[in-house]
């Protein structure tokens, strides 16, 4: 089993997460933290990206809601089978709106595409959490069967845990 180290600059946020974030997102950074092996930490890293996209979808939501001008958002219907991927498009659609709410200026931080010479690029956050639900993709929904060897080599070469931090 390979043990994560004790204290790292990555494990920061997710002690903070953990200690003062929404119960949801707080068990899921207690989780990550608490992950003995590569394979428990690659999950955990998953399941905390997607629990992150749900609350941070009914954040951007319930602000967009309260708006008092007469902006509009093209969102996405949210039915059926919902899964990592329609939350995070959700909060990338509100983020992109262009009405003022309350937590507009917090979604730019991480959210809105800027534009460097002829590249758009994504916010930290945006970019984070799409890198997360691409390997999340990658591996399929049966993490349970990810052994320890892929699971280190995901590590070393995608990073869930910066991603999440």
């Amino acid at each position: 089993m390979t043990a994560m180290p004790e204290t790292t600059a990555e494990q920061w946020p997710l002690r903070r997460g953990s200690l003062i974030y929404p119960s949801p997102v707080a068990i899921a950074c207690g989780r990550v933290l608490r992950a003995r092996s590569a394979a428990e930490r690659v999950n955990a890293c998953l399941k905390a990206a997607e629990v992150l996209t749900r609350y941070l979808a009914a954040v951007a939501v319930a602000s967009f809601a309260t708006r008092e001008d007469d902006a509009e958002a093209k969102l996405s219907e949210l039915n059926g089978n919902l899964s990592f991927g329609h939350f995070l498009t959700t909060v990338q659609e509100v983020a992109a709106a262009k009405g003022q709410h309350p937590a507009s200026p917090l979604l730019a931080q991480g959210f809105k595409k800027t534009k460097r010479n002829q590249d758009v690029l994504r916010g930290k956050t945006d970019a984070a959490l799409v890198a997360l639900l691409e390997l999340r993709n990658d591996l399929g929904h049966e993490l349970r069967n990810l052994d320890d060897a892929k699971a280190a080599a995901i590590e070393a070469a995608r990073s869930p845990l910066a991603q999440l931090s």
